[in-house]
């Protein structure tokens, strides 16, 4: 691929944190194949406008100033004026800018008549950078109000250059979490869809690293010493004073402190090194050549960031973690996320001295264990150049799929089979589509929670926290149940800051509400139908905005698509089940006495099991009665177990009693071991009046038992009568008894049937062939197609 970098200043002539990983950017880009062009600008007369060397073509313009600073109007079009000459003459893919001040605002708005992707690199938010150097101007004593007013026109040229390079920026690199906050304090969060967070990549030195030894006979360094350094720009905020003041209060004698780097300080550090006496142990050494800074890397026992602000990232942290050597650094910045992938317990409480002389004693009493870690290994893993650049191309490649907001409407405190195939199904749609999850915040009042305690427990819905592990961006928004103003303003809102093109939706109130906003947005809407019953509530409202405002309907039988919208795409893609392979279920099966024994069911000879929840749609009351002809027909011990519970457990437990069948027909109730009823039973029965699918039907066929239902609506299609199952007609129990006799008198149908159901099972239900289905519906519908699955 073809790349245009741009940057202000470029080395040799300026050094520093940004510069360097320009550099190392460009040589990591150049050695994985892809061809650089630099632009940027000199005041150096002698330096060519144009060289090629290392497969690098640099083209420099002149300016006395060297800069392209905010208020340097006459640099920047110059700037611009070339840059556009190099888009003209080159077709590159991505053009990656190091400094907002860099483009004019006209080449923002016209960028798209180029065929290229701009990428603006955020070393830091340099806005932030001024305010924090406006403090040295407003000092009680004795303000300096000329400088003081030079800075404002400053801060705002530049709030509005790095504003507008978010706005028309394609994506927005940043090194950092912390600059990633840092933009999102300042801009809001507007532009944090574009953000890329990307790390800095390790460059390895050029030589082997040699021993400590060595190293420090070749710097005339004390072998007996234990030295501490830092290499840093000698600027206020990197906080070099408090680190000077905290070795002062290190008594012992054999550490020494190396401050390696140059800068406006100079001066003022070295009169403060003196003022505390500490002339014989801290020395500044000014700026170090990389071939000579590499010995002092080997050569040290512990290096330490003192930064008191404004730490973007910290690339000596790395190199010196990459020479293993163990760092100490303050709280401030991007430093706390890079040491806690490495060593927390050297993360100070505070930039204070007081606080960073604790952390060198800390490590003093433990050197001996630190000069046996590794470091260098999970360095190279978390940080490289290779992975950097291959995560920039794949996020601009990922940009031109289409993208999808997931609405989920999940139950704020659990974490079900549900909630692990939603992960599962964003995961393997995440192959073609871009897809990202709306989750409320825990304190939205129209949540829902299983244990309304843990509202004041959690920090986020349970399902949020799972997607991140599994690395799903979740995008926190607040929908109203009532609302429709607040909902379009949230989801526009959204739309626009990620480049929603779809919208799916299943669950809570969110379905409908969000169905509604969406529409009205003009975006396509993927609603899944989990069942359609036939005493649905309000069923004109619900055909209404289905009708209006749905556009593709995923189902999970024909018998519910049957029901919706004739006028709509309709995807039927039936519910699943993890599918255990089959010498598991058999070994399941083999522990049937064992599990008889331990549920106290080894006096029955056969068990009907039947798992639905106690509500009047189920007809338990059907079931009682089918029982209660085998009790009373069969010459064998039949016993009947009513898993679940629901509104008429109570009921119906009476009535069992009342008939005196308590003995014969058990009903434990809700259960967290279904598995080993399961294998404990040989008969399923349901009785339901209506199942938008019969999940509980799978479940019986996986386990290999005999399965039977009325044949209503979707059961169906899963029981295919006398293959794998029996369907019997609509209501008549004496039929349904009758074939729960045979299969008792035939015992060798039973594992017939169980044996056909378990292969249905396999080859329609698993959780593996749903994926597969979903994804084939997602693909259709996105691409308007019309064929259902």
């Amino acid at each position: 691929m073809k790349w245009l970098i741009v940057v202000g200043r470029y080395v040799p002539e300026v050094g520093g944190g940004n510069i360097i990983y320009v550099e190392r950017f460009i040589k990591e880009l150049i050695n994985s194949g892809h061809e650089v062009t630099l632009l940027t600008m000199t005041n150096k007369e002698d330096y060519p406008e144009y060289e090629k060397s290392h497969n690098l073509e640099i083209h420099r313009i002149y300016s006395p100033k060297g800069d392209v600073g905010p208020l340097w109007f006459k640099n920047r079009d110059l700037f611009t004026q070339k840059l556009i000459s190099l888009l003209e003459k080159n077709d590159f893919d991505f053009v990656n800018t190091h400094a907002a001040c860099l483009l004019t605002l006209k080449f923002l708005k016209e960028k798209n008549k180029y065929n290229f992707k701009l990428l603006s690199t955020f070393h830091a938010v340099h806005t932030y950078e001024i305010l924090f150097n406006l403090k040295k101007y407003l000092t009680f004593n004795s303000p300096n109000y000329k400088e003081l007013i030079a800075f404002i026109p400053k801060v705002l040229v530049m709030y509005i250059f790095e504003y507008y390079t978010l706005k028309y920026t394609d994506t927005v690199i940043v090194m950092s979490e912390y600059v990633k906050g840092t933009i999102k304090s300042f801009f809001g969060n507007k532009f944090l869809g574009k953000v890329l967070v990307t790390g800095i990549g390790v460059s390895q030195p050029l030589l082997p690293q040699v021993s400590k030894q060595k190293a420090r006979e070749t710097l005339n360094l004390q072998q007996n010493e234990t030295i501490f350094i830092t290499v840093r720009r000698l600027a206020p905020r990197m906080g070099l004073f408090n680190l000077i003041k905290a070795f002062g209060y290190i008594k012992d004698n054999s550490s020494r402190l190396l401050i390696i780097g140059k800068g406006e300080l100079y001066q003022k550090l070295d009169a403060y090194i003196k003022k505390l006496n500490l002339q014989d142990r801290v020395h500044l050494l000014g700026y170090v050549e990389d071939d000579l800074l590499y010995y002092y890397y080997c050569a040290a026992d512990c290096f330490i960031l003192p930064t008191e602000q404004l730490e973007g990232f910290g690339i000596v942290t790395i190199e010196a973690l990459n020479y293993n050597i163990p760092v100490i650094g303050t709280p401030r910045g991007a430093t706390p996320e890079i040491l806690i992938k490495f060593d927390k317990n050297l993360i100070t409480k505070s930039y204070l001295p007081k606080d960073i002389a604790e952390k060198i004693y800390y490590y003093l009493e433990r050197k001996e264990e630190y000069e046996n870690i590794n470091y260098k290994e999970l360095v190279n893993i978390e940080y490289n150049w290779n992975s950097i650049i291959d995560k920039i191309i794949k996020n601009e490649e990922a940009k031109k799929a289409k993208t999808i907001l997931f609405i989920p409407g999940f139950v704020c405190d659990t974490w079900s089979i549900i909630e692990q195939y939603s992960i599962e199904l964003t995961k393997e749609l995440s192959q073609n589509y871009n897809i990202i999850w709306l989750a409320p915040s825990i304190k939205n009042p129209y949540n829902i929670f299983k244990d309304k305690k843990n509202k004041y427990k959690l920090q986020e819905p349970v399902y949020a926290t799972e997607a991140k592990k599994h690395n799903i961006k979740v995008i926190t928004a607040d929908l109203s149940k009532f609302n429709l103003i607040k909902n379009l303003i949230v989801l526009k809102k959204i739309f626009n800051n990620y480049k929603i093109d779809a919208v799916y939706m299943q669950f809570g109130f969110e379905r409908y509400v969000g169905t509604i906003s969406s529409k009205l947005l003009g975006k396509k809407v993927i609603y899944t139908e989990h069942s359609y019953p036939p005493k649905l509530k309000y069923p004109l409202i619900r055909h209404f905005l289905y009708k209006i405002f749905v556009d593709n309907f995923i189902t999970i039988s024909q018998a519910s698509a049957e029901k919706l919208p004739k006028n709509k795409s309709i995807k039927v893609v039936p519910n699943a089940i993890n599918v255990f392979d089959e010498k598991i279920i058999d070994e399941e099966k083999k522990k049937r006495d064992f599990y008889k024994e331990k549920l106290n069911l080894n006096k029955f000879d056969y068990i009907v099991l039947m798992t639905a929840a106690f509500r009047y749609m189920k007809r338990h009351d059907l079931a009682i009665k089918i029982a209660q002809e085998i009790i009373n027909n069969s010459t064998k011990n039949v016993g009947f177990i009513f898993l679940g519970g629901g509104v008429l457990y109570d009921k119906y437990q009476k009535e069992i009693e009342q008939k005196r069948l308590s003995k014969k027909i058990l009903m434990p109730g809700h259960v967290n071991n279904v598995n080993e009823y399961l294998a404990a039973s040989d008969i399923s029965i349901l009785t339901s009046e209506f199942e938008g699918f019969g999940l509980c039907l799978v479940e019986s066929m996986h386990y290999k038992l005999a399965t039977l239902s009325f044949n209503r609506y979707s059961t169906k299609e899963i029981i295919d009568d006398g293959e794998n199952g029996y369907l019997v007609e609509p209501g008549n129990i004496d039929e349904y008894a009758d074939k729960i006799l045979y299969l008792i008198n035939n015992p060798q149908e039973i594992q017939r049937l169980g044996q056909n159901g378990y292969q249905k099972v396999k080859n329609n239900f698993d959780v593996d062939v749903w994926r597969k289905k979903m994804k084939k519906a997602f693909n259709e519908i996105m691409n308007d197609g019309e064929q259902n699955v």
